[in-house]
């Protein structure tokens, strides 16, 4: 929480502070191989053209290990799947691969809901079905808070593997790696 809070701040810092745009350097390419994050330049802030443009530039930390994989940019850490970022790193699991299949199952919205022909419903990030209800005490509105959702994907991920996940079966996940 301390390292997003003093992020934040260095990016106010820089968005505040004019400085000249050169546009070379304002093209970056995040680029995915191995599972590393790449940062080959800068970023740059969007503003509208009437207003001077300050250059922010964002470096993601150093990889910690193959499963502890570094968000590319400040807006992916605070938006979308890199919002829970941090929670999945928190569990003993591949978070390349959880986090594949979270944004493959629910598009990361904590709030997806969706009934299953056999009559089960799968709720939250990781859409846990209703069959693991004896998991959060039949409370099924729990699964839609982040914390709880990714805690119950983890139990169901030690019990079951990743097999628990129409998404990896299928291999849609694949496409989020």
């Amino acid at each position: 929480m301390k390292y997003i809070i003093a992020v934040l701040f260095s990016a106010l810092l820089l968005w505040i502070t004019p400085t000249p745009i050169n546009n070379s350097a304002s093209k970056a390419a995040v680029n995915k191989t191995a599972g590393q994050w790449h940062n080959s330049g800068k970023l740059t802030a969007k503003q509208p053209e009437s207003v001077e443009k300050p250059t922010a530039t964002a470096t993601p930390p150093e990889t910690q290990s193959e499963t502890q994989q570094p968000v590319a940019t400040l807006a992916a850490a605070t938006t979308g799947c890199g919002a829970y970022l941090q929670l999945i790193q928190s569990y003993n699991w591949d978070v390349r691969v959880a986090t594949a299949i979270m944004q493959a199952e629910s598009g990361c919205n904590p709030t997806a809901y969706n009934e299953n022909t056999n009559g089960s419903v799968d709720r939250g990030l990781f859409q846990v079905n209703s069959v693991h209800g004896d998991k959060v005490q039949y409370n099924f509105a729990a699964l839609f808070n982040p914390s709880t959702n990714i805690s119950i994907a983890y139990r169901i991920y030690q019990s079951s593997g990743w097999s628990a996940w129409s998404a990896y079966n299928n291999g849609r996940y694949a496409q989020f790696l």
